[in-house]
């Protein structure tokens, strides 16, 4: 998954471009300022998922984090990272003309981690769908239940890939400030993507 923002030190700069976006307005973001906005967001997101939880059941049921050991965190964990990247694909496939043939699953051994990209230009809500299902279906699904059962191991599980979607939450601020009838094309190299219209050059 990609996130966005203009940044001047990669912005227009990037070898890679999808076919049919000559023109366009390329936003990307370093790495280094993704992770350090990502960090500053975890207070808040650990806020808005946990304070229900805490207001309806106290601090109790989170105790259980004193029986977890760490192994089975990172059996949760790598798999979870997985279908992370997986729900990405699957939503932005259900709106691609080749649907998983528009989608490249791949494992970026620099950062050890899966990534997807998709390679069909999306019109903005079909592409801030697949950015932000990992977040609906692994975060605040599992808050939600959490805070309806009392559940602290579920709530622990939805605040971890609520932080995991730090990036996804950058880019769908940036998809919400853009005209929903533009286009989108995630970039194939750096985290960000290409903004357009359909045969034109630019944002007009």
């Amino acid at each position: 998954m990609v996130t966005t923002d203009s940044d001047p030190d990669h912005a227009g700069d990037g070898p890679a471009r999808p076919d049919g976006t000559e023109g366009w307005d390329e936003q990307t973001m370093s790495l280094w300022r993704v992770n350090l906005i990502a960090l500053v967001l975890l207070p808040f997101v650990t806020a808005v998922l946990a304070a229900p939880f805490v207001m309806l059941w106290g601090y109790e049921p989170l105790n259980i984090m004193r029986f977890i050991r760490w192994e089975y965190l990172f059996l949760v964990a790598l798999p979870g990272l997985v279908a992370h990247e997986v729900l990405h694909g699957a939503g932005w496939a259900l709106f691609t003309s080749k649907g998983f043939g528009s989608v490249q699953f791949g494992f970026k051994w620099a950062f050890l981690t899966p990534y997807c990209h998709c390679k069909e230009p999306l019109k903005v809500p079909y592409y801030a769908f697949g950015a932000g299902l990992p977040l609906i279906v692994l975060s605040l699904v599992p808050a939600a239940l959490a805070t309806g059962t009392g559940s602290g191991g579920l709530l622990i599980f939805g605040v971890f890939f609520g932080w995991a979607a730090g990036g996804d939450l950058i880019a769908l601020y940036r998809l919400a400030r853009l005209d929903s009838d533009l286009m989108v094309a995630d970039h194939p190299e750096e985290m960000g993507f290409f903004i357009g219209r359909k045969g034109e050059e630019g944002i007009p």
